[in-house]
């Protein structure tokens, strides 16, 4: 993605800077063209960077909420079993938040 916006930021650098060049061959609608496809290749790029970052969230969301539940299940367990007090079951996601 870096790579992308490298070259497309030269690309238009370098139109700019050989301005004279470009409009004496008029060469504009091409250099146009060139930049366009450059930013349509950085987006798509971006679209799948955002996609895969959102399914990443949602993985991991996933695992903290599992391991929660689990947490405070097998706390229930105990206080129902009387190996834990009422106290430990609400401490546990005070617990959770400070580890994550």
């Amino acid at each position: 993605m870096n790579a992308l916006e490298n070259q497309a930021s030269g690309k238009i650098y370098d139109s700019l800077l050989n301005y004279e060049t470009v409009k004496y061959f008029n060469n504009e609608l091409h250099q146009g063209q060139v930049y366009k496809s450059m930013l349509h290749k950085y987006q798509d790029m971006a679209l799948k960077v955002a996609s895969s970052l959102s399914v990443l969230n949602f993985v991991q969301n996933a695992i903290f909420s599992m391991g929660l539940t689990l947490i405070m299940y097998l706390t229930l367990r105990d206080v129902k079993k009387g190996l834990a007090i009422m106290g430990d079951l609400m401490g546990v996601p005070g617990a959770e938040a400070v580890i994550h």
